[in-house]
């Protein structure tokens, strides 16, 4: 099975479209910017170039609606500003806007009927080009947000018309004349819209593949920091251990222990460094869909005994308690055994990396009501910020390099459980808050059990367990799967209570 891994590329394009929503509402209020000089300009030169010929009266009523309606315009586009319209959805902060710039079509489009209904031909035409001028002006300045160009378009043709029609002054060649205008205008606003749109398209592409790549490269710089470190470690110890039994010939029974615990410990160095780059491996094929995943049939209990036995020297060096809390009669699963190890492996290796002295690290597993199963690793550990969270779910993202060359990490765990988790047609959150601990939950697909398992309650104990369900077992703990072991990332939350079987 090859599968890989969506990036929410539809999710990434919703952004990208409501981001060019408000851009294109910001590019608006530039052009209305332009409107609130140019029309008190226009109108009262207008009114002038009339006024011995109109209704004096009539042109000063003109006058005030117009520049009326300007400072209106104004004074919405600062309030929207000031309030901080950004929370507000574009198309609704775009509401007040397109109300007054409707308003200020039909007073645009009645100058005719208003300025001079009887006027000379002379004098009608002035104005009909007066309006005219502002029509298309406006429509053009305001393509850059297509709806409202139309309004704008639309409400002054339309009220153009209606006023030359009531006004006596309107003939078909006039009026097809109008019709034609508004629509040539139409189609361009459209077209120009367009290749606007595709500019601030890819201007915001642009700036986000920009900005993706210095986060890249800062994350690849604090992998290569960290990860440098790791691999100094384990190298530094292998070949100072080696060369001491290379140099050193053993004569005693102490110097032969101690030449064997320099091999346990060149052993260990040696798993250390193929743990590290499995994962890089494994991240990689999952990133380039390059990765398999070899299914078959098992039951959760057996992995959390493996795993545990794994863990519990870590965790007794620690001195935590492991916790199993896991619900009777649990189904099988359908999946990758040897992910799900890892899995487990990571989230247990993380729990216990970043649990002080005296904590807990709990394994819980119950029935989904959808029928699918919830696995949880619960700590009381350091904890992370909400707001990091998303950080250290990342590939090479670290929510404190400091922290994490403190407590030893490469920041690959978290971001690897997830891709596994997501390969099975899972989900995979975080749940933490500093200094309160973390849980680590993993919805398992209703697809993906096996058979069928009574809904209940945390349980003390394994199934296959003896009585006190206390796991034994002496795996060795360099046997098996992987995981951050010695490695973990950072992220922590949430309390276990209930009943519980400690283990080891």
């Amino acid at each position: 099975m090859n599968l890989r891994r969506d990036g929410g590329a539809e999710g990434q394009a919703a952004t990208v479209t409501a981001r060019m929503r408000a851009a294109q509402l910001d590019a608006l209020y530039r052009a209305a910017r332009i409107g609130i000089l140019m029309e008190p300009l226009v109108s009262i030169c207008l009114a002038v170039l009339i006024w011995p010929a109109a209704a004096q009266q009539q042109i000063a009523l003109w006058l005030v609606a117009v520049n009326c309606l300007v400072g209106l315009r104004f004074a919405a586009i600062q309030r929207d500003l000031r309030d901080g319209g950004a929370e507000t959805e574009p198309d609704q902060r775009a509401l007040p806007i397109l109300m007054i710039i409707a308003v200020s079509g039909v007073i645009w489009g009645l100058a005719p009927l208003v300025l001079a209904p009887a006027a000379a031909s002379i004098d009608m035409a002035k104005v009909l080009f007066a309006t005219a001028a502002i029509g298309v002006a406006g429509t053009v300045m305001m393509s850059c947000h297509l709806t409202a160009a139309l309004v704008w378009l639309g409400v002054t043709s339309t009220a153009l018309a209606g006023g030359l029609i009531i006004a006596g002054r309107m003939d078909l060649p006039l009026l097809l004349a109008i019709a034609a205008s508004a629509a040539v205008l139409a189609v361009g606003a459209h077209y120009l819209a367009r290749l606007l749109d595709d500019g601030l398209r890819l201007r915001i592409e642009l700036a986000d593949a920009v900005q993706a790549a210095q986060a890249a490269n800062i994350a690849k710089s604090d992998f290569l920091a960290n990860t440098s470190h790791e691999l100094r470690t384990p190298l530094n110890a292998i070949i100072g251990f080696s060369e001491i039994l290379m140099n050193d010939r053993p004569r005693t029974d102490a110097q032969i222990d101690e030449q064997m615990e320099f091999a346990r410990l060149i052993n260990e160095s040696g798993v250390h460094l193929l743990d590290i780059v499995n994962d890089i491996l494994d991240l990689s094929k999952i990133e380039a869909g390059a990765y398999n995943l070899d299914e078959s049939v098992f039951t959760l209990e057996s992995i959390v005994r493996t795993t545990t036995n794994l863990m519990r020297g870590q965790a007794d060096k620690a001195g935590l308690k492991l916790v199993n809390m896991l619900a009777p009669d649990l189904p099988a699963l359908r999946g990758d055994q040897r992910a799900m190890k890892q899995v487990l492996l990571n989230l247990l290796s993380n729990a216990v990396k970043f649990t002080p002295i005296g904590g807990s690290v709990t394994i819980e597993a119950r029935i989904a009501e959808e029928g699918g199963l919830t696995i949880a690793v619960v700590d009381t550990g350091i904890g992370i910020a909400p707001e990091d969270i998303n950080r250290a779910m990342e590939a090479f993202g670290q929510v404190d390099s400091a922290l994490n060359r403190r407590y030893a990490g490469t920041g690959l765990g978290l971001p690897l459980v997830r891709s596994l988790i997501e390969m099975h047609g899972g989900r995979f959150q975080l749940i933490s808050r500093v200094n309160e601990g973390t849980r680590a939950e993993i919805a398992w697909p209703a697809a993906r059990v096996v058979g069928s398992g009574r809904r209940g309650g945390p349980h003390s104990g394994i199934s296959d367990q003896g009585a006190g369900g206390r796991l034994s077992g002496g795996a060795d703990p360099r046997a098996g799967g992987r995981g951050d072991k010695g490695r973990g990332d950072k992220g922590r939350g949430g309390m276990p209570t209930g009943p519980s079987t400690v283990m080891g």
